[in-house]
């Protein structure tokens, strides 16, 4: 015949003790549980603020690239017209430049030649060409300023 556990002392002592380190265990390994999603959650946070922090110091830093390297714009403000001679004769060629100021002008752009008397000079790109005697203004015109320069060449 089977014996009932509960009917012998001995034995219902030992079956609550089993149930109580069965609970502790279960507690136990609870709390181990517990302990490893703080601590994955604790990795996670310091993971999410070193890449906040990494992005947010990559961003400045390349901020600070992009306003140092930045380039500043320097304004034309005037152009002269160099020319070897003022005088030419008709026939004669003379080839005719400018000096920026600022030399270094970023917002200069290519220049239009103009005479102000096409009877006496014809002018294209720089180079003037006496065609009958008389004089002229002749103009170089920033496209994109508008800013000019003038110089009379006589033809004799």
């Amino acid at each position: 015949m089977l014996k009932n556990p509960y009917e012998d002392e001995e034995s219902l002592e030992t079956i609550l003790k089993e149930k109580e380190n069965d609970k502790k265990t279960f507690n136990n390994k609870k709390q181990k549980y517990i302990i490893y999603f703080i601590w994955i959650v604790i990795a996670l946070a310091i993971v999410y603020f070193f890449a906040q922090w990494g992005y947010n110091f990559y961003s400045s830093f390349n901020k600070e690239i992009d306003e140092a390297t930045k380039p500043t714009e320097i304004k034309l403000r005037d152009i002269k017209i160099n020319a070897a001679k003022t005088e030419i004769s008709v026939g004669e060629e003379l080839e005719l430049s400018v000096t920026y100021t600022p030399e270094k002008a970023t917002n200069r752009s290519h220049l239009k030649w103009t005479s102000g008397n096409t009877s006496v000079i014809e002018v294209n790109n720089g180079v003037v060409t006496g065609l009958s005697k008389g004089e002229s203004i002749i103009t170089a015109t920033d496209v994109n300023t508008n800013i000019k320069g003038i110089i009379v060449i006589y033809v004799k």
